[in-house]
């Protein structure tokens, strides 16, 4: 049985273009920062991996991270209570998602 991840409740992605809702499934605030901000997990699947991308809150981007599909279902329930919406991220680090999106995507 494969895993097909869930995506954020609804009040998490208010407001949030739509290539946001159909590429993230989690927005997560790393508490304590180290060395970012945010971790954003993405829905892909590929090679058995799903894939993950760190933020900074001036819009910076670190690096990926990939996780089998067990290990991000595990990774989002431990950090579900640190989850983020999209309204509440920084306006510089909303900016960062959506040009990593359309730049991967476009």
């Amino acid at each position: 049985m494969s895993y097909v991840p869930r995506g954020m409740p609804a009040r998490f992605m208010e407001g949030a273009p739509s290539i946001v809702r159909k590429s993230i499934i989690d927005m997560i605030r790393i508490d304590p920062p180290a060395p970012l901000d945010f971790d954003v997990c993405f829905r892909d699947v590929d090679c058995g991996e799903m894939s993950g991308l760190d933020f900074d809150r001036d819009g910076a981007r670190g690096c990926h991270f990939f996780l089998k599909p067990h290990e991000m279902r595990a990774y989002r329930e431990r950090n579900r209570r640190k989850r983020v919406a999209w309204a509440d991220l920084p306006r510089d680090t909303q900016t960062a998602i959506l040009s990593y999106l359309e730049s991967d995507n476009g």
